[in-house]
């Protein structure tokens, strides 16, 4: 039967919302990003904690031009390390929950981001200590949900002209990415970014990715 209904989250929900895990707080809260289309026209992403406990009210809720208007862009879906050793960013590096990535969907003439979310270490149940934080800057469109390793530690993205990027061997996602992998091509649009997120093995030795041009690789 259905335990509770929550109230509607405005705007389309992007992807598959994420189930917190860990110790602390499994089972408590969902993650979710939606974009909301704004009385100008633009879309603005908005990232949005829902509270299992208090029946799906939204418990926290971030829109992408919160800090700075000209960051006001779509987000993707939510990409998550579960059981991080840390958050690989410099506010992080003390925290082991939930990790979640997600990009700016931005033109290919603009620059697009990475914001990241954890639950705070000392987390008060009040929400007035949760935020979001940006990370990369990026010279890259991406339309797909990033992928993170187990640990957290490695990051990959895929984007237009069927590229691969990646933040491996402990490289920070503030920074910019130190992996790029180019894959064939779409022949009628060359620029058109890969449309599904790239997936690592269950040992996370190798990393396996659609092309543009409906190839793998």
């Amino acid at each position: 039967s259905v335990l509770w209904v929550s109230p509607p989250i405005a705007g389309i929900i992007q992807g598959t919302p994420i189930v917190s895990q860990g110790i602390a707080h499994s089972g408590r809260f969902l993650f979710v990003n939606s974009n909301v289309e704004l009385s100008n026209g633009k879309v603005e992403g908005f990232f949005s904690v829902v509270s299992v406990e208090l029946n799906g009210t939204q418990f926290f809720r971030e829109g992408a031009g919160t800090e700075r208007a000209q960051d006001r862009y779509p987000y993707s879906a939510l990409g998550v390390a579960h059981f991080p050793l840390f958050g690989n960013y410099p506010a992080g590096l003390q925290n082991a929950n939930d990790l979640l990535v997600w990009m700016a969907i931005v033109d290919d003439n603009e620059t697009g981001y990475l914001r990241a979310f954890q639950i705070p270490t000392r987390f008060d149940d009040s929400g007035d200590d949760l935020r979001t934080f940006r990370l990369a800057d990026l010279s890259f469109r991406s339309v797909t949900a990033p992928t993170l390793s187990k640990n957290g530690l490695d990051l990959f993205v895929s984007a237009r002209q069927s590229q691969i990027w990646g933040w491996v061997q402990g490289e920070s996602f503030t920074k910019a990415p130190n992996v790029l992998v180019e894959l064939a091509t779409n022949a009628t649009n060359p620029s058109q970014p890969i449309q599904s997120a790239p997936v690592l093995s269950s040992d996370e030795a190798r990393l396996f990715s659609a092309s543009s041009a409906n190839s793998f690789a």
